[in-house]
């Protein structure tokens, strides 16, 4: 026998009842399916709340549901589509495979991957568009460079194997945390806004040093330090003395792709939070102003510097005296003749009791103070306070923080 039921207003729509019984048995079928949705991925469960939203609360506007949940309507009418479909199973809202169903088969024939083969073994440093040359001017054969790729990697043919995957591992590790190329920024305007860092190889009768060079991309403030190599273990001293030195006002960091930017660099970079672009493979223009520094403290300071360059104290005491004669009176044509001492003061906000000319005496005096006293303290009682600052720290205290003695902003 059949039973029949009355429409009431206590029986909503969204209520069922599976078998005909005797007593009315309320079946939500929305609960019931989000407790059999437990037994499924994350991702099951947030497209049937997309579904659930959508009947329910939204009244079946996919435009409020798509919003609400920011998605596209586009991809919600296709779980949609699949979940009605199938008739409220939950397996048609797990993900799919996104394999092409006809993949790229092996197009290179028997006879065109041993020509390759035999040429790339004979000559192994021809890349594929000379190998290309070669099948066509000796063979006859019109290969692609796509093919002849395919060959080598295939048979890992590589003059180089280690250092082949040594890049094929830096490459992974760049995809997944692509770097920022500084091309993609905008020109900075403000003091510190961003710090070039360069690295300069010197050889002196067959003895190796590196000079580690800084500068502001705005003020054109630099700094520089001599050592015995360019590993990552001084990189990254130079940019703790450079912290010191500015006491932190440092926005943005920007290097080239250097191993000695790496390791231990990258480590202490990545500990004081500041940010960090880099320049594109083999492109010296994305940092044109310390590739000009770089020139300049080669040819004003470095030809005419007399110093035993075994006797690295001795030779940054030198390249200090440079640094400040560099940042507080040689002329710089891209400030308009100004120095950069005087191209922050003439940027920043001077209180009225400190005259321009009042302060710019003072910074020169402090200079010459710290220099002295510094180098002297030093000499005399090893001080590792004295070897940080070598006379340049009162010059950079001086730049960017007077504002809190002299300059008001």
């Amino acid at each position: 026998m059949k039973y029949q039921y009355k429409k009431t207003k206590y029986v909503p729509s969204s209520v069922f009842a599976f078998f005909p019984t005797k007593h009315k048995v309320k079946i939500d079928l929305w609960e019931s399916l989000r407790k059999f949705g437990l037994d499924y991925p994350p991702i099951v469960q947030k497209r049937l709340e997309w579904v659930i939203f959508y009947e329910t609360i939204a009244k079946k506007d996919a435009s409020y549901t798509s919003e609400y949940f920011n998605i596209s309507r586009k991809t919600f009418h296709k779980w949609y589509k699949l979940f009605k479909g199938s008739r409220y199973n939950l397996k048609s809202l797990m993900d799919r495979s996104r394999a092409p169903k006809t993949k790229r088969k092996w197009e290179v024939t028997t006879d065109e991957e041993n020509l390759i083969y035999n040429l790339r073994k004979e000559h192994m440093r021809y890349g594929k568009k000379k190998l290309r040359r070669l099948c066509l001017r000796d063979y006859g054969l019109v290969i692609s460079t796509w093919k002849i790729e395919r060959v080598i990697r295939k048979h890992k043919m590589y003059p180089d194997p280690i250092g082949n995957k040594r890049i094929q591992v830096k490459r992974a590790k760049r995809k997944i945390s692509p770097r920022i190329k500084v091309s993609s920024l905008l020109r900075p305007e403000s003091i510190g806004a961003i710090w070039h860092i360069d690295s300069i190889i010197l050889y002196f009768d067959g003895l190796r040093r590196a000079i580690i060079t800084g500068i502001d991309d705005v003020s054109k403030i630099a700094y520089a330090r001599m050592y015995p190599s360019n590993t990552s273990t001084y990189t990254k001293d130079f940019i703790q003395r450079l912290m010191y030195l500015t006491e932190g006002n440092i926005q943005v960091i920007h290097t080239d792709n250097g191993s000695e930017f790496d390791g231990y660099f990258s480590q202490v970079v990545k500990e004081l939070g500041i940010p960090r672009v880099y320049s594109r493979p083999h492109t010296p223009k994305d940092n044109p102003v310390n590739e000009r520094f770089n020139r300049t403290i080669q040819y004003d300071w470095l030809d005419g510097a007399v110093f035993d360059i075994d006797d690295l104290k001795e030779a940054n005491r030198e390249m200090t005296k440079w640094l400040i004669e560099y940042n507080t009176f040689r002329p710089h044509e891209s400030l308009d003749q100004l120095t950069p001492i005087e191209y922050v003061e003439s940027t920043l906000k001077v209180l009225p009791m400190y005259p321009t000319h009042t302060k710019f005496d003072i910074l020169k005096h402090l200079l010459y103070y710290e220099f002295v006293e510094s180098w002297s303290l030093y000499h005399n009682t090893g001080s590792k306070k004295a070897l940080i600052t070598e006379g340049f720290f009162v010059m950079l205290k001086s730049l960017f923080f007077l504002n809190s003695k002299m300059i008001h902003n």
